[in-house]
């Protein structure tokens, strides 16, 4: 099988910026772990006294023997149980997340037992969004809300750092070879020396005297750089600083409304699904009263001439999928929402066929793969995998000069720049993917769903190409553009399953890829 030069290229909003990178990514499934109140950061088992989670995504407090509450909280995507606990009016995970993401995640040292210590490091794109549903990444304000709630100050040699707050923060012991170097721990937040990964791939060794912990906070600072908060052996300070966004920090979780359920608490509740006008709604198990911990799934149906615009109401697991979670907390009530599409529609006069057509931002696109079978004479195409329901489903694959070419009258191969300003359009490169795919459609071998929002109803699909397929036909879309990359390799925009963005690939022009046509508006070419 010959081999390709691949390029990744990352759609930005006011250039086409071009980065090379190792295509091939392996993804794993994260596993299900139980956090024994005990050994706060080295044992860990399966949680399967919770079947499947059991109260999964509730902030548990619980009263042992001797009168001690303490609050607990169980993942739904991996069934892994945190300690929380409540300083300065926020509830915050008292551990650092460890949540395998599909990419841009890490074990310190790539060492399993790391990651149960010290919980796994994250890039910052990847650390705003990785923590569990009902959770979100620390903010600045939450960590000053925090440091003040201790009795910590602002000053330091910087007069922004804060003093009088690490030792309170971290933990009992793991700081380093000696107890001078390890915390209090007054407020069990349990801070540990997680220590980074820089951008080059190195780790800082965790653990060490010298090594320190970082967390990343929401705030961004500029485009490649973004504000954490950082506890070292070196004075009693909570330091406040930037960092570049590719480093590898640890991530603590904020709840968003820190709602906290009593365990053994029962009761006979209500759990209400509604849908707005343009699509159906259902729950089940759907019951008269559920209880207290009680999971109920939720499948929106857009109609035809609709998309899904998200679940509104009570907390549900993922507000943005069309099926997904709620846990009963209380008497619920959740409505699906759908918003109408305006489609055009395009006949191609040389085969009859009829695509939906539709208008994002400036551009008219097809809402829908090309699929004309080109004569021998005009050039190159197929089918995936040789069937022809494949063409049905995803519309036909093209080599790169037939895709030039092959596009109705009028209509044309959209250039990587046309494919930026759509980019722009919905919102930029690193939500792109996600708001461009289609609502269905996108499930791994593993059963990871990747689906997207579709909110503009460009409903892109997972239509691969040859020949690298990855081994499942869902892993990816590709779509032809007329772009070369260094005027030899042409590019595809490509979306793939375990992320949201979009972004670009430079191949050979005999591989076999998708195409979408845009509407010729007076000289838009």
């Amino acid at each position: 099988m010959k081999t390709h030069n691949r390029y990744w290229l990352a759609l930005l909003s006011a250039a086409l910026l071009v980065a090379v990178a190792v295509v091939g990514t392996r993804y794993l499934s994260g596993r299900g772990n139980k956090l024994m109140r005990e050994t706060i950061t080295e044992t860990r088992e399966t949680d399967e006294a919770n079947d499947g989670c059991g109260s999964a995504d509730i902030l548990m407090e619980s009263v042992d023997s001797a009168g001690a509450a303490s609050l607990t909280f169980v993942d739904s995507r991996d069934c892994r149980r945190y300690r929380a606990v409540k300083i300065g009016g926020d509830v915050w995970m008292a551990e650092n997340l460890n949540y395998e993401a599909p990419s841009d995640s890490w074990c310190s040292e790539d060492k399993e037992s790391n990651c149960k210590k010290y919980g796994r490091l994250y890039d910052w794109e990847t650390a705003k969004g990785i923590c569990p549903a009902g959770w979100h990444l620390s903010t600045g304000d939450e960590w000053d809300r925090m440091l003040t709630a201790i009795g910590s100050k602002k000053g330091g040699r910087m007069g922004d750092d804060w003093v009088g707050a690490s030792k309170k923060l971290k933990a009992k012991s793991g700081w380093g070879w000696g107890k001078k170097y390890n915390g209090t721990d007054d407020y069990g937040f349990a801070a540990l020396p997680g220590g980074e990964r820089y951008g080059s791939g190195e780790f800082e060794e965790p653990g060490k005297p010298d090594s320190r912990g970082y967390w990343w906070t929401a705030r961004e600072n500029n485009g490649s750089s973004a504000y954490r908060r950082e506890i070292s052996n070196y004075g009693d300070y909570v330091f406040d600083g930037t960092s570049f966004k590719e480093s590898g920090y640890s991530v603590r979780c904020v709840s968003d409304d820190g709602e906290i359920v009593k365990a053994g608490e029962r009761g006979a509740f209500s759990f209400t699904v509604a849908a707005g006008s343009g699509g159906t709604a259902t729950a089940a198990p759907l019951k008269d009263a559920y209880a207290v911990g009680e999971r109920v799934t939720l499948t929106a149906v857009p109609d035809d001439g609709y998309v899904f615009a998200g679940w509104t109401g009570a907390r549900v697991t993922d507000s943005a999928s069309l099926v997904t979670t709620a846990t009963v907390r209380s008497d619920m009530t959740v409505a699906a929402n759908f918003r109408r599409i305006d489609y055009g529609t395009l006949t191609d006069e040389r085969d009859g066929k009829t695509y939906r057509a539709l208008k994002i931002g400036r551009q008219t696109w097809m809402a829908e793969n090309l699929n004309y079978k080109p004569k021998a004479s005009e050039g190159k195409s197929s089918c995936l995998d040789g069937k022809e329901s494949n063409c049905a489903k995803y519309g036909r694959l093209y080599d790169w000069r037939t895709a030039t070419e092959v596009c109705p009258s009028g209509w044309y191969l959209p250039s990587f720049d046309d494919w930026n300003k759509l980019t722009v359009y919905v919102g930029g490169a690193n939500v792109a993917g996600k708001r461009l795919k289609s609502a269905s459609g996108w499930v791994g071998e593993s059963g990871y769903r990747g689906t997207g929002t579709d909110d503009y109803g460009f409903s892109a699909l997972p239509g691969g190409g040859e020949p690298d397929r990855f081994e499942n036909d869902n892993i990816f879309g590709a779509w032809w553009t007329t772009t070369k990359m260094y005027d030899i390799d042409p590019v595809n925009a490509r979306i793939t399953l375990h992320q949201d963005r979009l972004s670009g690939l430079a191949t050979d022009m005999s591989d076999m890829y998708s195409v979408r046509c845009l509407l010729d508006e007076g000289g838009a070419r």
